[in-house]
């Protein structure tokens, strides 16, 4: 994704949250989320891939909740499917789609941000933002004829 980011001239901040398990594992999440915030601030679009990177499948990590009520910003969930791909065999089912077929984008609609950084307000702007990425994935699978996937 990394490549193909860059092919569209996206500029990248690279990282992940840590694995609970290994506390002393940086793998850069603190310093995404500075490099997000200060992007944001800045009037800079952010995208996240936010079902972090061991999964599980469509279940929504904290950090971009965290990041929206912290810039304060609202946050867009997008999907996109294809009619023909492969399913990559990972953790994700990352759909790949076969060149020159055409497929859609799905956008929700924009999730303000929570009024306050509680920890309660955040894990519900969290579980809003799983929901809505749930069902823009769902819609995006059946405008392009898929059968969706569903979350791990």
């Amino acid at each position: 994704m990394a490549a193909v980011a860059r092919g569209f001239g996206v500029a990248l901040i690279r990282g992940s949250s840590a694995d609970p398990r290994k506390p002393a594992k940086d793998k850069g999440g603190r310093a995404v989320y500075a490099a997000g915030l200060r992007a944001l601030r800045a009037g800079d679009t952010v995208a996240i891939a936010v079902d972090g990177p061991r999964g599980p499948r469509m279940r929504v990590q904290p950090g971009a909740a965290l990041l929206s009520a912290a810039a304060p910003a609202p946050v867009i969930p997008v999907a996109y499917a294809t009619r023909r791909g492969w399913y990559v065999n990972s953790w994700d089912r990352f759909l790949l789609p076969w060149p020159f077929d055409s497929g859609v984008m799905v956008y929700g609609a924009p999730l303000p941000p929570p009024a306050t950084a509680t920890p309660e307000a955040v894990e519900a702007h969290r579980q809003a933002l799983e929901a809505a990425l749930t069902e823009v994935s769902r819609r995006a699978d059946r405008l392009a004829g898929r059968a969706p996937i569903e979350p791990a």
